[in-house]
């Protein structure tokens, strides 16, 4: 007979890790139940999302200040609702949020039950993540635990803060769990071979914050830890943290997940990826529409005065996302209660005005070929928002002036480039100063080395127009050509479509100012909403990679400090010399 084995694991705010951990053993394991503490991010919606198969089991209980009761919450659900029906062949596998599993060791779990009967656990080894997503604890770096039991009803788990599971016997216990395995023989345990999975513990500041707050929290009921370093921690001190910084690279191959879904790179780099919301309701807290999930939303009825919204409908008026109800929404004071905008003043006969925007800076020293943009642009749209960024070193406004200076569709504005040491997020912050500029509801993103063929235009009026009768469209992608090198050869690699129509005012540019997330919805990436926007047979020319030798170098070293701090672009370009002795990007390269 197989085993049946069940997966325990207690979870709050775990979007950081949570996909990846059930994803690495959903396919290896028959059952979750999940306990929860109420999660207020997307833990739940993921968790949802994953579960294709129907058989994750979520409770969700209020924290107590205690992880054995947690524990213990799940442990009372699958005694009562799973043991009963397999009481012969039942395994528990316990499983931390932040721990991702090698599916490969998963892929043996029956073979290796199978060829014990008589074990009551195994014991596995596993890495402990420190400081980063790339470095070992200093300390610990890799441990072994026991994680896989024979079930029997009388599990329990004590200890509130590091939480053990053991069997009561009399007025003693017997554990099944132990860090010492010179006790495994006793306690009938077996010894796995190889490595099980990666503890990303403390690998996240943002993240670990508030297990830093828990765990010192207990600390102090305990009494070996003062209140006064608790109330230090919430302040902002970061004391806690310096014990978890670390130098020890991993070098070893990470689970399989990360590879299967294409995030191995991003999650390395420790980026936040964003995800995409699907179920939930929107509910009108204090005159504010709210977007709450759905295991929340009952709770947020319950506990303020929020108002569930019923009949009605999206709408986008004047540029913004908003929710038309059926029904008056009262709000505290019904005299603050704003009247519907009025309609865009660029709405005539011939349909909705349309702007395009742009920033750019440095433009000949770079080698950006911003007249031909622009001018590829400007017959097609009703008015046309430069951002010029400052300090102008190499004589960009003046080029810009004596081209369109007197083009009254053309605004330039001067804004201050301050902001290297942020890396890639002044870039975002200068579109979004473009993109507010225009007067007109639809906005055309045009970077300074993209350029448009004039018989497309048609098909973004048209769709414009379309978008009338679609309010919920806030955006439309466009197919792009990246010329490498000359201006015959296209990079099949490059990103092939991206958002550069959209509805300014319901949208933000973010990331590197490649694309735009929804405002409503935390800047989720639009591209991510699948009913918001639309793919259009638009095409974008970009000449990025095409640039006289030396102007690719110097453009390549430039935008690399957006990306980097001095020690890294050093360590990418101090030895350009050698790699380019002439001073000249060389392609074959």
């Amino acid at each position: 007979m197989n085993p049946f084995i069940v997966t325990e694991m207690i979870v709050y705010n775990e979007e950081k890790y949570i996909r990846y951990s059930i994803g690495a053993i959903y396919n290896h394991v028959d059952h979750i139940v999940i306990t929860d503490s109420f999660s207020t991010d997307s833990t739940i919606d993921i968790i949802k999302r994953l579960d294709v198969d129907h058989k994750i089991t979520i409770l969700q209980r209020k924290w107590t200040n205690d992880y054995a009761a947690q524990r213990n919450a799940g442990l009372d659900f699958i005694k009562t609702n799973i043991y009963p029906k397999h009481p012969d062949n039942m395994y528990l596998l316990r499983v931390d949020a932040d721990e991702v599993y090698y599916e490969s060791c998963l892929s043996k779990l029956n073979n290796t039950i199978l060829q014990n009967p008589n074990a009551s656990g195994f014991r596995f080894n596993f890495y402990t993540f420190d400081g980063s997503h790339t470095t070992l604890s200093e300390k610990n770096p890799i441990e072994n635990r026991v994680c896989l039991f024979k079930y029997s009803p009388e599990i329990t788990y004590i200890s509130p803060l590091h939480e053990m599971p053991v069997i009561p016997i009399g007025n003693n216990f017997r554990p099944l769990y132990t860090h010492n395995p010179s006790q495994d023989a006793e306690l009938g345990i077996v010894p796995v071979d190889g490595f099980a999975y990666c503890h990303f513990s403390w690998s996240d500041k943002s993240k670990c914050l508030d297990k830093a707050i828990k765990y010192t929290e207990r600390y102090v009921v305990q009494g070996s830890e003062t209140q006064e370093r608790l109330n230090s921690i919430k302040a902002g001190d970061e004391w806690w943290w310096e014990g978890h910084k670390s130098n020890l690279q991993f070098n070893g191959e990470y689970p399989e997940i990360f590879d299967k879904i294409g995030e191995l790179d991003n999650f390395k780099k420790g980026a936040k990826l964003p995800q995409k919301i699907t179920n939930g309701k929107f509910l009108m807290v204090d005159g504010e529409l709210t977007f709450y999930a759905d295991e929340v939303s009952q709770n947020a009825l319950e506990e303020s005065s929020a108002t569930k919204l019923t009949g009605g409908q999206f709408v986008v008026r004047d540029g913004k996302l908003v929710f038309d109800s059926e029904e008056p929404i009262q709000t505290e004071d019904p005299a603050k209660v704003e009247e519907p905008q009025p309609k865009n003043d660029m709405l005539d006969q011939k349909g909705r005005g349309l702007s395009a925007f742009t920033i750019v800076k440095n433009a000949i020293k770079y080698d950006y070929p911003i007249v031909e943009s622009i001018n590829s642009v400007l017959p097609f749209v009703d008015e046309y928002i430069i951002n010029v960024g400052m300090p102008d070193e190499d004589g960009t406004k003046a080029l810009l002036q004596q081209h369109f200076g007197s083009n009254p569709k053309v605004k330039m504005f001067d804004s201050v480039w301050e902001g290297r040491d942020q890396g890639i997020k002044f870039l975002t912050s200068q579109t979004n100063l473009a993109k507010d500029a225009c007067s007109n509801e639809w906005g055309l993103y045009v970077q300074a080395d993209e350029l448009y063929l004039a018989e497309d235009f048609s098909k973004i009026r048209q769709a414009i127009e379309a978008c009338v009768n679609y309010p919920h469209i806030l955006g439309f992608a466009f197919n792009f050509l990246h010329f490498d090198g000359d201006y015959a050869s296209v990079n099949p690699t490059s990103y092939p479509r991206e958002i550069r129509l959209v509805r300014r005012n319901a949208v933000a540019s973010i990331h590197d100012a490649v694309t735009f997330g929804v405002k409503a919805f935390s800047n989720t990436p639009l591209m991510q909403m699948d009913k918001m926007f639309a793919p259009l047979d638009v095409r974008v020319f970009h000449y990025g990679w095409v640039k006289q030798p030396e102007k690719m170098l110097a453009k390549l070293r430039n935008f690399d400090g957006f990306y980097h701090n001095d020690a890294e672009w050093e360590t990418m370009h101090g030895q350009d010399h050698l790699k380019f002795p002439d001073g000249k990007y060389d392609y074959d390269k």
